[in-house]
């Protein structure tokens, strides 16, 4: 796969957008002919450009046949591309009906003393922005744009008749604004600051909590929604996980995606740790994802995460939901990402197959396979190991690849450190079972772990031992 930063960005090209692109480029750079040739070579081998053909040497005797040009030459090349394509994308947004647009065009308004046209476009704006936030919802982004155009307004150089006229309604805006923007801010991001406590074990926030803040109109539920998740994580209780999933289900027609997908993520979580601890919120958990797939809150433009992903294959094919599960696959595979797709789908695949306990079809599925994502990595290794034990595999064979697993997390330094802790004390307690068929002693070995992953799993296996 070839590299770059110009590789890159056309990676992130459609087909429609690529054929754009050349469009732009004849437009716009139609003196730099060189440019031009590379891209009309390359662009054969989108979305991949992972062909030997697009070795240096290669590209130029294609391209340059009469008369060759030096590889520093042709990085150059690369360069100006890369330069043309951010263009490219700035240029997609410009055009299109956004906010983005619409305050470029205030700055320029002001920076001229444009004062009518500043006037007019401002209420313009104003306008679009409402409109979207009826389109898509509310969420933080929404509220510091319309501050910024409050502010804009209010604070123009020469606005002395709007001063005098609208000055105090204007000013009484902002400042709405500002309490919104800063009241539901410092509850959302305090929300956060308490999660990575739980997650990663970080100090708890120094921040004056602010659940009780008072808002009106469309940003009560906004401001519940938020207050309730910020109990849940603060709180840990079941009853507030209830209440806020039934705010997240009010909230979807009012609050944006974007708001919604952490608050999603924050109650999977609550799900996640509640059956680590005992509480098998299983069914709980499944439902939350499939209102985040159905309601299109887990799929990001037009994307979807891998873990997001796995994480359904790994629960649907648990519970045994496999109507479902075949159609999630099939629609849904498409939202994944080019680098991280085919890792992914066979990790599914080779999920389901555990459940279904056809252990040789994981091993034939997974065996071989190149995990480049640490994370993707952690699931294979931990289903093939899963495999061995589930299999009974003689600890001639298990022992050692413990401990090539083992070596491996020691050694990468970017895994946090608690996931870390939970595979190797997951690890140690597959060595102990190698050694010790003691029910009561296994069950109190992997007790004294206060992290350790697949903890149910274990117990499920030891158990089912004879003594």
């Amino acid at each position: 796969m070839q590299k770059g930063k110009s590789f890159e960005l056309l990676r992130l090209l459609d087909s429609v957008e690529l054929t754009e692109f050349g469009g732009f480029l004849k437009k716009y750079y139609s003196s730099h002919n060189r440019l031009r040739q590379v891209f009309r070579f390359i662009k054969a081998y989108h979305p991949s450009y992972d062909s030997p053909d697009l070795e240096k040497s290669h590209v130029i005797k294609k391209v340059f046949k009469k008369k060759p040009v030096k590889t520093k030459s042709l990085l150059n090349i690369y360069s100006k591309l890369a330069e043309a394509l951010e263009e490219f994308l700035t240029w997609k947004e410009i055009n299109q009906k956004s906010f983005t647009r619409d305050y470029l065009l205030l700055q320029a308004f002001k920076k001229r003393n444009a004062d009518e046209l500043f006037r007019q476009s401002v209420k313009g704006a104003k306008k679009n922005l409402e409109k979207s936030k009826d389109e898509s919802g509310i969420d933080i982004a929404y509220l510091y744009k319309k501050t910024a155009l409050h502010y804009l307004n209010y604070f123009h150089a020469d606005s002395d008749r709007f001063l005098i006229t609208e000055g105090g309604k204007e000013m009484q805006s902002l400042k709405n604004s500002l309490d919104k923007l800063t009241q539901i801010t410092n509850l959302k991001y305090e929300c956060e600051s308490y999660n990575r406590k739980n997650i990663f074990n970080e100090p708890a926030p120094k921040t004056e909590s602010i659940e009780n803040a008072g808002l009106t109109n469309e940003f009560v539920l906004f401001e519940k929604l938020f207050a309730n998740t910020l109990r849940l994580i603060k709180n840990g209780k079941k009853i507030d996980f209830k209440k806020t999933v039934k705010l997240l289900r009010e909230a979807m027609d009012t609050v944006h995606k974007t708001e919604l997908s952490i608050i999603l993520n924050y109650l999977t979580n609550f799900a996640i740790r509640s059956i680590n601890k005992g509480d098998l919120m299983y069914r709980e958990y499944f439902e939350l994802l499939v209102m985040g797939f159905e309601k299109q809150i887990l799929i990001a433009d037009g994307f979807i995460s891998s873990s997001e992903f796995q994480n359904a294959v790994n629960l649907a094919s648990f519970l045994g939901k496999y109507e479902w599960l075949n159609n999630f696959v099939a629609k849904c595979n498409k939202s994944l990402k080019a680098e991280s797709k085919e890792n992914v789908l066979k990790l599914s695949e080779a999920q389901i197959f555990f459940e279904k306990k056809k252990f040789d079809n994981v091993l034939t599925v997974l065996i071989g396979v190149r995990f480049e994502n640490i994370y993707l990595l952690l699931r294979g290794r931990s289903l093939i190991l899963r495999s061995y034990v589930s299999k009974n595999e003689s600890p001639v064979l298990i022992l050692p690849y413990c401990r090539s697993f083992k070596e491996q997390l020691k050694r990468n330094k970017s895994l946090n450190q608690n996931i870390k802790t939970g595979y190797l004390n997951f690890l140690a307690t597959v060595i102990k079972m190698q050694s010790n068929r003691d029910k009561k002693d296994l069950l109190a070995f992997l007790n004294k772990f206060e992290l350790l992953q697949f903890k149910s799993w274990l117990i499920e296996i030891i158990n089912k031992r004879e003594r």
